[in-house]
């Protein structure tokens, strides 16, 4: 049968809800995909890497970025603002409070369904000793699953 034919003995109520139920079809499939995106941004953790020639830092870094017209989730902004209020915390005692040579890295796991950062090293207090660093952070939400290996 020619398709012109068939169209032509169609009513045009049956074409107008054809139509209709296409545009819904589609509208449903971009809207679970725009949901999907909403909830799963991309996470990119990374390390930010400072040599010189009597300091080496090796500092983790997080960024969201939404792969949704409408951004993305609200955990996720909260989730940025811990990690930052954690991590900035250590990076102002590192930066001011310490002095040359600073040797110090940095590890980002996942731990129990938590996320642990971890800093080692050593430094120089500005009182002239030897600090050895230590330090964990241990945030309770899962960063990503897929976390680059630290450098070495």
């Amino acid at each position: 049968m020619d398709y012109r034919a068939m169209v032509k003995r169609m009513k045009p109520r049956k074409i107008f809800v054809i139509i209709m139920a296409v545009i819904l079809l589609a509208g449903g499939i971009w809207g679970i995909g725009e949901t999907y995106l909403y909830f799963h941004p991309e996470v990119i953790v990374t390390y930010s890497d400072q040599e010189s020639e009597d300091q080496y830092l090796s500092l983790p870094m997080y960024l969201i970025v939404p792969r949704s017209r409408f951004g993305n989730a609200v955990r996720f902004e909260e989730e940025m603002k811990e990690w930052a209020l954690a991590t900035n915390e250590i990076a102002e005692w590192i930066y001011y409070d310490l002095e040359k040579p600073k040797y110090i890295t940095s590890k980002v796991e996942i731990v129990d369904g938590k996320t642990v950062i971890t800093y080692q090293g050593t430094a120089v207090s500005t009182e002239g000793n030897v600090v050895d660093i230590d330090r964990e952070i241990v945030l309770d939400f899962v960063v990503s699953r897929n976390l680059p290996e630290p450098p070495q």
